[in-house]
């Protein structure tokens, strides 16, 4: 299998070869699916499962994945399987900036509104986390 073909109102041809990285997203309310190209293009798809059945989504991209999988072995080819967003390189910037704000919030904030730097800053500490769980897989990408 060297393409993928999708048919929704249009038809989609996806050519294996043409493909940078792709990345799938099973959250709380359905799941997303990204396919970013080497002309930096990229296509969305995604499933909601408060008003569709997702598990025709995810056996789709349960039978991708191992056709990606098994394209790159016999092409020699690499494709990113992008983990999570925190495997960017870039994110130590924006996580690096987030953090200042949040300290400059609860510096600078009386109550009633700490609460917001404080609820934020359990949000940045799990980005930090997942940052350096991606660092140490040596799993960071520059795109």
């Amino acid at each position: 299998m060297n393409d993928l073909t999708i048919e929704l109102d249009q038809t989609i041809h996806i050519s294996f070869s043409d493909l940078k990285y792709y990345y799938i997203y099973d959250g709380k309310n359905g799941i997303v699916f990204t396919l970013g190209f080497l002309d930096s293009t990229k296509f969305k798809i995604g499933a909601n499962n408060n008003f569709c059945n997702v598990d025709l989504l995810k056996d789709l991209l349960s039978d991708f994945q191992s056709a990606i999988e098994s394209y790159k072995v016999q092409n020699k080819i690499d494709i990113v399987h992008l983990e999570t967003i925190f495997a960017r390189k870039q994110t130590l910037f924006i996580l690096s900036i987030i953090t200042v704000l949040v300290i400059l919030g609860i510096c600078f904030t009386h109550m009633p509104l700490m609460i917001l730097p404080i609820g934020v800053s359990a949000s940045v500490l799990v980005g930090w986390i997942k940052y350096f769980q991606q660092r140490n897989k040596d799993k960071l990408v520059d795109f």
